[in-house]
């Protein structure tokens, strides 16, 4: 299977403003402009799809699901988005197990901004990032750009987390899209996923955090598998 990853959201599951959180309530007459956000509705891939039916799950008899999420981020005039962090919250009914992320890209980022990335997913589903013309057994995945600074937390976990931090060579704004590779016990009913969106964002008064206003966020909450 080949995919390739889009270099903006359409169809967005959000798109508007974001609001100071409430710890910061008391900064929402602070003025100014605010800033925009979008949040993509989640894509979503079946592991036993991509490899057939001779293909054996790396952990017992758990559901593999590879997933996309993307966010974006446009600050307003005389704001600058500090940092930014994407969580997916995974949630599942019918078991007492939970999810969990069993492996994610981007995980970490330091330095230098790479461009055009092709990854692959093999049958041990952990992305690897291809060298030359190599191709996956299971899917190739085409990502147009992954810029600085990013980490995440959460790998193993029902709520992985990733964390963009602003780079002196690359303002964070604009679109960013990241994967996850999902394991469901074999038992739950239905595994859901919900998503948040917030931000550190500076202006001449200083930081805020904001994120999704609150009657937004019933909206940003899926059944994938």
């Amino acid at each position: 299977m080949e995919l390739w990853t889009p270099a903006q959201i359409t169809n967005p599951a959000f798109d508007g403003f974001l609001e100071p959180l409430p710890s910061h309530a008391s900064m929402t007459t602070r003025g100014g402009q605010l800033t925009r956000a979008r949040l993509g509705r989640p894509a979503w891939w079946s592991a036993a799809e991509m490899f057939g039916e001779n293909w054996k799950p790396p952990r017992g008899g758990d559901v593999y699901l590879l997933v996309r999420l993307a966010c974006s981020l446009q600050p307003g005039a005389g704001q600058e988005v500090q940092e930014a962090s994407l969580t997916a919250y995974l949630h599942c009914r019918g078991t007492d197990r939970q999810p969990v992320a069993f492996d994610l890209f981007p995980r970490e980022v330091k330095e230098e901004a790479q461009t055009d990335l092709t990854l692959s997913l093999g049958p041990e589903l952990k992305f690897g990032v291809v060298e030359g013309s190599l191709a996956s057994a299971g899917a190739t995945i085409h990502v147009p750009r992954v810029e600085p600074v990013i980490v995440t937390s959460g790998l193993g976990e029902a709520n992985p987390t990733w964390i963009f931090r602003r780079h002196r060579k690359h303002p964070l704004e604009g679109s960013r899209l990241v994967y996850a590779v999902v394991a469901r016990p074999a038992d739950a009913r239905e595994l859901r996923l919900s998503l948040e969106l917030a931000a550190t964002v500076a202006d001449r008064y200083g930081p805020v955090r904001v994120g999704v206003p609150e009657p937004a966020r019933a909206n940003l909450s899926w059944v994938i598998s």
